[in-house]
């Protein structure tokens, strides 16, 4: 416990440099939002320190996502984002917006729903398809 009677929690490192990366976000504006010092965030980060479960929860957040997931062992198998072919100068070229990183992460997300009830209807495999006939016309 801390000094403000907040259970301190035990969490892997890797997993809340991945979190926060994951949405683009800066050690500067977690430790804000977390309202907290830089270097206490770095502390988390290089597994010095410990953050309280209502800063895990502010984070999570933050970072829209559930509270178990900084919780895990490792960060998760994630692919990366997808390739920038905007064509414009390499210099002004900035990351992906959190609102561009979310949009994806929902994407793939029902990309893997879809594909979880297309096998259960056998929907990937073609040859069981029946596509009603064309109609000709007169």
């Amino acid at each position: 416990m801390n000094t403000k009677g907040d259970m301190l929690v035990k969490i892997e490192p890797s997993v809340l440099v991945w979190a926060r990366q994951s949405i683009g976000k800066s050690i500067e504006e977690i430790a804000r939002k977390a309202d907290t010092s830089v270097d206490v965030v770095r502390g988390w980060e290089a597994g010095k320190k410990s953050p309280t479960i209502r800063q895990l929860k502010i984070i999570s957040k933050y970072y829209k996502r559930p509270l178990a997931a900084l919780l895990l062992a490792e960060p998760p198998d994630e692919p990366s984002l997808p390739t920038d072919f905007r064509v414009i100068p390499e210099n002004r070229i900035k990351p992906f917006s959190e609102k561009t990183i979310l949009s994806v992460r929902r994407a793939r997300r029902l990309q893997g729903i879809f594909e979880d009830l297309a096998e259960s209807v056998e929907f990937l495999d073609k040859t069981k398809i029946k596509r009603p006939p064309k109609k000709r016309r007169p």
